[in-house]
């Protein structure tokens, strides 16, 4: 466990978090998303920007996706190219652990938050193509680490994160918020975030 200061870095103006869906048994025996706070009015339990999935959940109600889907990924995008000057250069940071990434040619390697990551540059249209692909190869592949040029903004995450931390401008933080297909809270850099 950690807070969402040790997942994106302090001094924005705003934070939030992105809560990946919950994929829970349904009674035909297929797995279905779930929103956590459609569980949470189930169980009469308030939500809150510090909730872990425990506290809703428990152990007995699926699990949450360790990652974005690529669907979602691909809505919030347009947010975050709004709200940078230097789409074109962007900065992305993936586990090294993720054997697709053998194909690809990394610039640096790093090493930070106690594990080993490639780092790759390029557009953030760029990124859109180049995860999606991962997606289709791997079970996870959304970026753990993103940020433009600018640092107008910071995406984090974790390759067993149960959310999604951005760092951003209220302006920025807002539209996110706004987007209805992300169950989205705001939050600050002390709440709890478990993986």
């Amino acid at each position: 466990m950690t807070v969402v200061g040790g997942v994106v870095p302090e001094g924005y103006d705003d934070y939030a978090r992105i809560y990946h869906k919950i994929e829970r048994q349904a009674p035909d025996q297929s797995w279905e998303p779930v929103r956590w706070a459609d569980i949470a009015q189930e169980r009469n339990i308030p939500i809150h920007p510090g909730m872990t999935y425990e506290e809703i959940a428990g152990s007995r109600d699926g699990a949450p996706r360790d990652h974005l889907q690529a669907d979602e990924y691909e809505t919030l995008l347009p947010i975050l190219k709004q709200h940078t000057t230097t789409p074109d250069s962007i900065y992305v940071a993936i586990w090294n652990g993720r054997n697709t990434l053998d194909n690809h040619e990394p610039r640096v390697q790093l090493s930070f938050r106690d594990a080993d990551y490639v780092l790759l540059h390029g557009t953030l249209d760029d990124s859109i193509q180049f995860l999606t692909g991962l997606w289709e190869e791997m079970y996870s592949n959304a970026p753990d680490v993103m940020w433009p040029e600018d640092r107008a903004w910071v995406y984090g995450s974790d390759i067993d994160s149960n959310d999604t931390c951005i760092a951003a401008s209220q302006a920025c933080i807002a539209a996110i918020l706004a987007i209805p297909t992300l169950e989205t809270l705001r939050t600050d850099l002390t709440d709890r975030v478990i993986w």
